[in-house]
């Protein structure tokens, strides 16, 4: 269970008092619920479900910081977890964050506070909404504009809010936490799916989407877990696996570097500050991980985790390149080894040759020219309205030269974001985006810098490896506002400003 008490709460909040109330009214309706479950019986998981729904919407309402770890918990949930609303995809996440983001506000009301704090992307990317704004003027399909616009302020609104709750190191270290256990059992319930339909339970127990990822297409299941494509899942990944990897490596200081230069005491507190897991637990998940990672066969995913990997080893050369580092990289990729013996990956199937011959042969032939007929469209587009572009989500409606509704195999997409931001928003837009990326990047350089706290650096680490990968990734797809890349946004700037911060500096002047 996932518990969020702010110690630093005030007991005399407005909020705290009217908390009986609240969990009054949530008693009945569970009672009412349970009673609607034994009476009808179809009723009864809709009873559960609204009995969890009410605790959590009171929690979230009580405590906003609440509302980020149930939304750091459900990030994976895509296509397992949600639901056609109207015509429109609705995620748990996405209600999640819209009632978290009430709550924040609400918080900030009653505190007659009603001030944000500086976020360092905030005028680069308020200008890139205004010219998404701007090129709405030159879109085909007006009302998909504005849809694609709102969702992407919705989720640049969610980073700056993630960074602003998540402000010290008690709260990084639950949200990561909370990140790790998410990841886990959603790789693990990836690793049943791959391993049921390779036996032939039911699609619907495996979830595996029929025809598109399961065993007859290219004659190995592709696991895509919660994620609506396996390419996805592997995106969703890139915000949690090297984040894992880096603190594997990088938290071996205590026992090194800083126990040979610093007093016991300092060490002392170091080792009794909260920590994430311990290494045996963080290993466990990283196996887990990394094997369902594989099994997503996705070319653009496994780039962007090279490139993380790269990043990190570049980073910590010194911590990789060492003789208990490779004893556990060896013992990990038994392991792993063995892992693929159960699921029957030791067969001639699973082979490293079976699946970069059957992958790439399949996916050659059936994706790549679609990639290039769409990468001269996206530059055709550009070349015409090279400053503004043709509006947020127009690509899609400018190669079709559709105006109202929507095709029935949906818009099209250039599958490389840069030239489908340059095709949507021009170059203008592209630039100030790049802009706010670059100060991301930097910020979180000179925070590594800065960092005397082993585990903030490791996590500082751990997300630009993610922050890489992920723009790697994205040169193989063009989905720009989705929920986990731009939480992963808001929670880096909040690990860069915590390391930055003055009480940070403070308090490690102190121990020194």
């Amino acid at each position: 269970m996932i518990r969020a008490h702010d110690p630093q709460q005030s007991k005399h909040d407005p909020r705290g008092l009217a908390m009986p109330v609240w969990y009054s009214v949530a008693g009945l309706l569970g009672l009412v619920t349970g009673v609607v479950g034994v009476l009808f019986p179809l009723g009864l998981l809709l009873g559960a479900g609204a009995i969890i729904g009410v605790v959590l919407i009171l929690s979230i309402l009580r405590d906003p910081f609440f509302g980020v770890l149930c939304i750091a918990f459900f990030l994976p949930f895509e296509r397992v977890g949600g639901m056609d609303v109207g015509g429109m995809s609705l995620r748990i996440h996405q209600v999640l964050a819209l009632i978290t983001l009430g709550s924040w506000i609400f918080t900030k009301l009653v505190h007659g506070k009603l001030r944000f704090k500086a976020n360092p992307l905030f005028w680069p990317l308020y200008l890139y909404m205004l010219v998404n704004v701007l090129s709405l003027t030159r879109s085909f399909n007006l009302r998909r504009g504005f849809l694609v616009l709102g969702f992407t302020v919705f989720v640049w609104i969610v980073s700056m809010m993630v960074a602003e709750i998540v402000d010290h190191r008690d709260r990084i270290v639950r949200v990561v936490r909370t990140l790790f256990i998410s990841a886990t059992l959603v790789s693990i319930f990836g690793l049943f799916q791959f391993v049921g339909d390779e036996i032939g339970l039911s699609p619907q127990l495996t979830q595996i989407r029929v025809g598109w990822y399961d065993k007859n297409v290219i004659g190995l299941t592709r696991l895509h877990s919660t994620a609506l494509e396996p390419l996805y899942f592997c995106n969703y990944l890139l915000v949690v696996f090297p984040l894992l990897i880096s603190l594997i490596l990088n938290l071996n200081e205590f026992s090194s570097v800083e126990t040979l230069h610093a007093t016991s005491l300092q060490v002392k507190k170091e080792k009794n500050r909260p920590q994430i897991f311990a290494r045996p637990v963080l290993i466990g998940m990283a196996m887990v991980m990394g094997l369902a990672y594989i099994l997503t066969v996705s070319r653009g995913g496994y780039l962007g985790l090279l490139l993380s990997v790269v990043v990190i080893g570049f980073i910590s050369f010194k911590k990789v390149f060492t003789p208990r580092l490779l004893i556990l990289a060896l013992i990990a990729l038994v392991g792993v080894a063995s892992l693929s013996a159960v699921t029957g990956a030791s067969s001639s199937k699973l082979s490293l040759e079976y699946i970069q011959h059957r992958a790439t042969t399949f996916i050659d032939t059936m994706s790549d020219w679609e990639r290039l007929e769409t990468y001269e469209a996206a530059i055709n587009a550009f070349r015409v309205s090279p400053y503004l572009g043709f509006g947020p989500g127009n690509f899609g409606p400018y190669v079709v030269n559709i105006t109202h509704g929507t095709p029935d195999n949906g818009w099209g997409i250039v599958n490389n974001e840069p030239l489908e931001m340059l095709a949507e928003v021009g170059l203008i837009g592209f630039l100030l985006f790049l802009l706010a990326m670059t100060i991301w990047a930097l910020r979180n350089l000179a925070a590594q810098i800065r960092a005397q706290d082993s585990l903030m650096r490791a996590l500082l680490i751990g997300s630009l490896a993610s922050f890489a990968g992920i723009a790697l990734q994205y040169m193989t797809f063009s989905t720009l506002y989705i929920m986990h890349v731009w939480f992963m946004i808001g929670f880096g700037i909040a690990l860069q400003n915590y390391v930055l911060s003055e009480k940070t500096t403070e308090h490690h002047t102190e121990r020194t």
